[in-house]
């Protein structure tokens, strides 16, 4: 919608709110302003007819952030395959197997009359088995557990919302999800703030920012300081805000999107590798001297 001041066509203008604040409020026209752009009464809230929501989660976004990627099970399966101790051990069973069946070994049951062969193979494959059977059990509880982890976080985050909205005569609760731009939210003491808004009326509003901006003070709202930032919760009173920001165009969305990397080891972590690593090679080199030891004496 056109209007005195800068033209809303999308999530790019609003998001200008936060990081300018007050000289892009300006711009954009006031409250006035950014309700006209937001098609919202900002008594009655929006229309919120059918279309109506369409249009504002095709043009400002979902309340969702797309889900974190997840490892694969096979990918926890490569995970504890990695192991030194177990890549010895691996080696160790093939190397068994192999001399098991090319060596020819004295056939002690012939002598003892027994018609049962001799299995040359069974020392390494036993061992292939336990491997395996290691790596299945740790790979499943690591699936496991952070599925589990998953569906308790997002049974965290379902939490329900009092909006006003104009096809209602009566605020309405709805899903934190369904919220979308230009909804009316209501906020009481301790409620955490899901999106970024305006300020539209309250009670001695004040709002706790220390999680987004390191301020440690509490934070009064008034028309004068209208900025409601996501991820803060409400410290003290109530408020109405006008929702501007949704999704992974909200302040704690966008922050949220940026410490999305890949997972890293602890120092402790890498410690513990490297001790577990070392003692694979003390006990790998255990195994050759008494290897080679045996084999010079029967060359000697």
């Amino acid at each position: 919608a056109e209007y005195m001041g800068k033209a809303i066509t999308g999530p790019q203008e609003l998001g200008e709110l936060f990081p300018r604040g007050i000289a892009a409020y300006a711009e954009l026209g006031g409250l006035a302003g950014v309700a006209r752009g937001l098609r919202t009464d900002v008594e009655r809230g929006p229309p919120a007819t059918e279309a109506d929501l369409k249009w504002r989660r095709e043009t400002f976004g979902l309340n969702v952030l797309p889900p974190a990627p997840t490892k694969s099970f096979l990918s926890y399966c490569k995970d504890a395959l990695s192991d030194f101790t177990l890549i010895l051990l691996i080696c160790a069973a093939i190397v068994s197997i192999v001399l098991g069946i090319a060596v020819p070994k004295e056939d002690k049951n012939a002598t003892s009359g027994s018609s049962e062969p001799p299995q040359k193979w069974v020392e390494g494959t036993a061992i292939l088995c336990a491997v395996a059977l290691v790596v299945l059990v740790t790979s499943t509880n690591n699936y496991k557990k952070e599925q589990q982890f998953r569906r308790l976080n997002a049974r965290k985050e379902a939490t329900s919302v009092t909006v006003k909205r104009a096809n209602s005569n009566e605020p309405r609760v709805v899903s934190v999800y369904d919220l979308v731009a230009g909804d009316i939210l209501m906020l009481r003491t301790g409620a955490v703030v899901p999106v970024d808004g305006l300020f539209l009326r309250g009670n001695g509003c004040g709002t706790d920012e220390s999680g987004q901006t390191g301020e440690p003070d509490m934070m009064r709202k008034d028309p004068r300081h209208p900025f409601m930032l996501s991820g803060s919760f409400i410290k003290a009173g109530d408020c109405e805000m006008l929702v501007t920001g949704v999704g992974v165009h909200s302040l704690q969305g966008k922050a949220v999107m940026a410490l999305r990397v890949a997972d890293e080891e602890t120092p402790l972590q890498k410690q513990l590798d490297g001790l577990a690593q070392r003692i694979g090679q003390l006990g790998f080199a255990a195994a050759m001297l008494l290897l080679v030891v045996p084999m010079i004496r029967f060359f000697i």
